[in-house]
């Protein structure tokens, strides 16, 4: 709601108009990058939970080939032996240089690749929604429109994940130590 709300608000370059709200149901590219982008965070926050931040990067590090796997099967690049050996060349560097470092959690393993495969391939919706002329969205606009489907695709997971664990930890030992340096810091 933020997001919706500062886009709105600040990033608006001079003169541009904002796409009606009801935008992304009539953009269907939109909608998509919506919920993709909302499974690539949730699934990389998620992760976070099971693997440690080293082996998270190996796994996310193959977002570039997801992305290219997608820019080929959409037309957006034509297939070169020099593009894939830079892509590939990319990952294994990243992979490299944090791999003595992973724990690994299959759990963790799915929910980050899940998150590159999310990343790779909204960023090659986004590229097609922005060269698509017809829309006529700008990358504000585009944000303007995702930022609520992102919001309602996390609720859920948020409200199912976040809110048992908050209340636990308030009503644990926390809210007693908090309860117990409360008189002093008031006083």
């Amino acid at each position: 709601v933020c997001m919706h709300l500062c886009a709105a608000r600040c990033w608006l370059p001079s003169g541009e108009q904002l796409p009606a709200l009801l935008g992304p149901l009539a953009r269907p590219g939109v909608l998509a990058l919506g919920l993709l982008n909302a499974l690539d965070v949730g699934c990389s926050v998620a992760a976070f939970v099971f693997v440690d931040v080293a082996f998270f990067e190996v796994v996310k590090s193959t977002c570039p080939v997801w992305l290219l796997l997608s820019t080929f099967s959409i037309g957006l690049e034509q297939p070169s032996l020099l593009l894939v050996a830079v892509v590939l060349l990319n990952c294994l560097g990243v992979a490299c240089s944090s791999f003595g470092q992973a724990v690994f959690s299959w759990t963790g393993f799915c929910l980050a690749g899940t998150a590159g495969v999310a990343c790779g391939v909204k960023m090659a919706l986004m590229q097609t929604v922005l060269q698509d002329a017809k829309r006529g969205l700008s990358p504000t606009g585009t944000f303007y429109l995702m930022a609520p489907i992102m919001f309602v695709a996390l609720a859920p997971l948020q409200l199912t994940l976040e809110v048992p664990r908050l209340r636990l930890y308030y009503s644990g030992a926390a809210a007693a130590s908090a309860r117990a340096t409360l008189p002093h810091a008031v006083a």
